[in-house]
């Protein structure tokens, strides 16, 4: 199934924080520091927007060089508020650790060099991490989402993530299917947004993604942030720009976490189809996904990072091997000539857009 969807954020031009969808779930938004056992730690983000007990459960993953940020928060708010569903974001092990408040808030009284002392990665995880292989990072990931949110075994969830860590929520799946985590799942979906490396890239692609990068990253300071403040929501942006210093802090712990990036940065190498294809196969033999589990790719017209024939070739693939499978293209509307790009969510109005008319 291919949908083309257009996405407007003037349509929230003056909406309040609550129809937005970003106020109302405090009560049910709480940011975890989880310890593996090997004492390493990193952040577990949970917001709530399930009424009642009803509604999906969505695992995610960060993406490269990302980490929990107030802006993230938001973001996941009103997606979690738009789908009525419980959203948990677990960070990379050895990405991790900017100065936040149980709530998600900025909170420049942490000690920094104290919190990011325990972020790490083992010689054996980065190793694997160079191989394209994220298994070991994505189990303590997984560990920890069903821990904080206390799974029963063959709980129903979906996986989600977005460019790199589109690659790191399908290796979560991939690690539920072989039942290597603390508990067997269901998978009902894994969502794909605007994945980075569907197919495997040669060095020079890799090299020519992350030059894209710098242009997607221009687009969201210029265009995507610039939306939030057209709309009345631009006090919350992202950490690095919120002040001189949230962006030395932010320069810091990157130049301290940089090693593990650049690890994750060779992985693209590696494409993502393999682990679906491993997911699928493992997963209908043992009942940890059916012929009604959806693979689901996300797509921004103008993306400079994601490709259209690489995500058609994955749908049809996992078609062929019996699960259902859906493409969903956004671009903005026929008057809007704003090139919908790799970071388009960091506009809030069309994270709404996107929630509310994206067919689940």
């Amino acid at each position: 199934m291919f949908k083309e969807i257009e996405v407007d954020h003037r349509q929230w031009s003056g909406a309040s924080a609550t129809e937005l969808g970003y106020d109302g779930l405090e009560d049910s938004t709480k940011l975890h520091t989880y310890t593996n056992s090997d004492e390493s730690t990193h952040g577990v983000l949970v917001i709530d927007g399930r009424k009642g007990e009803e509604g999906r459960t969505i695992l995610k993953s960060t993406s490269l060089n990302y980490r929990i940020d107030p802006m993230l928060v938001r973001q996941e708010t009103i997606l979690a508020n738009k789908l009525g569903a419980r959203i948990a974001v677990a960070e990379l092990p050895g990405v991790s650790g900017l100065p936040l408040d149980a709530q998600g808030n900025t909170d420049f009284t942490i000690d920094i060099d104290q919190k990011i002392e325990s972020v790490f990665q083992s010689r054996k995880e980065m190793s694997d991490v160079r191989h394209g292989k994220f298994d070991l990072l994505a189990k303590k990931q997984l560990d920890s989402l069903i821990d904080i949110l206390k799974l029963s075994p063959h709980d129903s969830v979906e996986f989600h993530g977005h460019s790199l860590g589109a690659m790191i929520a399908t290796t979560m799946a991939r690690v539920a299917v072989n039942q290597q985590a603390f508990i067997p799942l269901t998978i009902d979906r894994i969502h794909l947004d605007d994945p980075a490396n569907i197919s495997r890239l040669s060095v020079y692609d890799v090299a020519q993604k992350i030059n894209s990068n710098r242009t997607e990253s221009k687009r969201r300071n210029e265009v995507y942030l610039r939306e939030n403040e057209l709309i009345g929501h631009g006090d919350i942006t992202a950490f690095e720009r919120q002040s001189k210093q949230a962006d030395d802090v932010d320069r810091y712990i990157k130049s301290k976490q940089r090693k593990a990036v650049l690890n994750s940065a060779q992985a693209l190498t590696k494409g993502i189809d393999g682990i679906i294809d491993d997911v699928i196969l493992e997963g209908l033999l043992n009942g940890s996904i059916s012929n009604e589990t959806v693979i689901s790719t996300a797509h921004y017209r103008d993306s400079l990072i994601s490709n259209i024939d690489d995500t058609k070739n994955l749908s049809a693939y996992a078609t062929a091997k019996g699960v259902r499978s859906e493409i969903f293209e956004y671009s903005p509307a026929g008057d809007d000539p704003t090139m919908l790009g790799h970071h388009t969510p960091t506009s809030l109005g069309r994270a709404a857009s996107i929630a509310i008319n994206t067919p689940r």
